[in-house]
């Protein structure tokens, strides 16, 4: 195999799959869009969908938090705290993001050497190849590189080897098999079916014009406080992740958990609305010889609380690479 092949080819190591069991202590929204659009209907009203519960063999409608809510929210919330840069090309919507450089004329634009530069102190950065990035063309940065070198921080080999296809996946989460079952009985125990309005309340607000004094009400259902919710979050590890990047991206997803703990995950959070709690975080490893049928998936630990799975993030990170190294020294000698 060739250099050039082996720079752009990743090879799967293992997936660590991370389950999050959490519960909302305060009325929690992620608003409906067309909520407005419904004659009759509530203002403001959650996300809801239809799921099958296999523990009381239903079809419910059930609020829910879709997975790009919370992996939006995770990033958004690192970004502040890695104060990384952010930018638009629009003006709009600003946020950290790797535009993908252009081929560059005689004179580079403004815009040009923004492109560049992000990519160039960025792209490799754990955050994206965490979370993801655009896809850039190896073309537009040998251009580059053949005009202006000083432009890029190292050649573009270099940047192509540890790039990679989004690491972090995340599942909607739902109300869990748990939490609806109990419901369920304690409704057929006073000879009621369980329905939606089980899982909401109805909480009026109202919003005063400071300059007129008129009233402009409205009614909002949101998710009661004390639902259960359960989802999955995933993490691919591919084989130039193996030396450091495992330790850092488990230490960026644990700092990500903790700062939506610690503010609010849906809409309006700053007046009180998305607190959080995970009760339990289980984590479980499925290396390449899984997919292969050779081997189980293999649990990692298990964690009550965030505070437990930080203490223990250390042992966490070892117990995954030792289990990787087999994987990884043998994808090593094929390469050879």
């Amino acid at each position: 195999m060739s250099a050039a092949q082996n720079m752009f080819m990743k090879k799967l190591l293992g997936i660590l799959e991370i389950q999050l069991r959490f519960e909302n202590i305060t009325g929690l929204i992620v608003r409906y869009p067309l909520a407005k659009a419904k004659v009759g209907g509530i203002d403001i009203m959650p996300m809801v969908v239809q799921k099958y519960y296999k523990a009381i063999d239903m079809e419910l409608d059930v609020p829910y938090i879709p997975g790009s809510s919370f992996k939006g929210r995770m990033r958004g919330l690192l970004e502040l705290h890695l104060a990384l840069p952010l930018w638009d090309p629009a003006g709009k919507i600003f946020q950290h993001i790797i535009p993908p450089p252009r081929p560059i004329r005689q004179q580079p634009s403004q815009e040009d050497l923004i492109r560049i530069r992000l990519f160039s102190e960025y792209s490799t950065h754990a955050f994206n190849q965490l979370f993801g990035m655009n896809a850039i063309h190896y073309s537009s940065l040998i251009e580059i590189y053949n005009k202006q070198p000083n432009l890029l921080k190292k050649k573009p080999e270099e940047y192509f080897k540890e790039i990679a296809p989004t690491r972090l996946h995340v599942d909607d989460f739902f109300p869990s098999e748990e939490y609806v079952l109990k419901l369920y009985e304690s409704k057929k125990a006073l000879g009621l079916l369980l329905t939606l309005d089980d899982f909401l309340e109805h909480k009026p607000e109202n919003r005063v014009d400071r300059i007129t004094s008129a009233a402009d009400p409205r009614d909002i259902l949101r998710v009661k406080p004390g639902v259960e919710f359960l989802g999955k979050a995933s993490i691919i590890f591919f084989d130039c992740d193996y030396y450091d990047r495992i330790k850092e991206y488990l230490k960026l997803f644990v700092t990500g958990l903790e700062l939506i703990e610690d503010t609010y995950i849906g809409g309006a959070g700053s007046r009180g609305y998305g607190r959080i709690r995970f009760r339990k975080v289980t984590l479980s490893l499925k290396k390449r010889e899984y997919y292969e049928g050779l081997e189980n998936s293999i649990l990692i630990g298990e964690y009550d609380t965030l505070k437990d799975l930080r203490a223990n993030l250390d042992n966490i990170i070892s117990t995954i690479k030792s289990h990787l190294e087999k994987t990884y020294l043998k994808l090593e000698q094929k390469q050879q």
